[in-house]
């Protein structure tokens, strides 16, 4: 009914309007909680030197206050690594053992390459003050746990705020076959996923009405229209058995806005490289568009 589609697209704009405050809010509080972390971890680094047995203890050490210059250069080299890593991009879902993995290995390289720069940099200059080996391993300890611990109470924040329906993304559904309807189902089962399902888009020989309690909203050529006129922001394309041609035409079609397309993996997943493969509740799922341009990319893009 016109009535029914016409609330569901009203429903879809304000919905549209909380995400983006989301977004926004969570992607500055990471970035808030790797600075924290770090200055933090820091601190308890050059802390832990004056009372920790595993080095020897410095008698009369210079104050903390000395090595402000390379707290700074510490904060602001390992948060651009992090950057230009894509570790600001906020994944739906990411292995957390992978994530600590990467976090351990950048800042094991951002803490080696602060030791040599402050040297260079600092050496000469009443910026300077001599950073002992034993500080090094303190901070480079405690930078590892803190940004470890303070990444994963932001993924638990988030989860719990998409699990509430704080936000969600409006997502439409390509294809009515078996894999589209076992996605739709583990979207519904996994709201900390963070979609909202606008409804369901066919093929123009393929029946209206409603699947799975979703609407039918329109047919593979009206996909421009439909993404405009629902605001929407994800596109999962569910048709295993479509010709390359078809595939083609459709991811195509979907490039245009502030939209991420994503595509259950067949014979696509030959026709390019450089793709994100997301898991959703165990149903493989390649990135084949992603809207935010991410770390070295989106610098070269500006």
């Amino acid at each position: 009914p016109a009535d029914s589609i016409s609330g569901e697209r009203v429903s879809a704009e304000k919905q549209q309007n909380n995400t983006r405050y989301f977004k926004l809010f969570m992607a500055t509080l990471l970035v808030l909680s790797d600075f924290a972390t770090l200055t933090v971890a820091f601190i308890v680094g050059y802390e832990a030197r004056l009372v920790l047995p595993f080095f020897r203890i410095p008698i009369s050490p210079p104050p903390i206050a000395s090595y402000m210059p390379t707290l700074a250069l510490h904060v602001v080299i390992i948060m651009a690594i992090f950057y230009f890593n894509q570790l600001y991009h906020l994944r739906r879902t990411f292995s957390r053992f992978d994530q600590a993995r990467a976090i351990a290995g950048i800042t094991s390289l951002g803490a080696v390459l602060v030791y040599g720069f402050q040297e260079l940099i600092f050496r000469n200059t009443f910026l300077y003050e001599e950073y002992p080996r034993s500080m090094f391993v303190y901070i480079w300890f405690f930078s590892v746990i803190f940004t470890v611990v303070g990444r994963e109470l932001h993924r638990l924040l988030q989860v719990r705020l998409r699990t509430q329906g704080v936000t969600r993304d409006n997502l439409i559904l390509v294809g009515t076959g078996r894999i589209a309807r076992d996605i739709i189902g583990k979207i519904k089962n996994t709201p900390a996923l963070g979609y909202n399902i606008i409804g369901v888009v066919t093929s123009a020989d393929e029946h209206q009405g409603r699947m799975l309690g979703y609407p039918v909203i329109g047919t593979f050529p009206q996909l421009s229209t439909i993404i405009d006129q629902y605001d929407v922001q994800q596109i999962i394309i569910a048709l295993p058995d479509a010709r390359r041609s078809e595939l083609v035409e459709i991811v195509t079609i979907c490039q245009r806005g502030n939209i991420d397309v994503k595509i259950y993996p067949d014979i696509f997943a030959y026709m390019t490289g450089d793709m994100n493969v997301d898991d959703l509740g165990g149903t493989p799922l390649l990135t084949v568009r992603d809207v935010a341009l991410r770390g070295w990319k989106l610098s070269l893009k500006r």
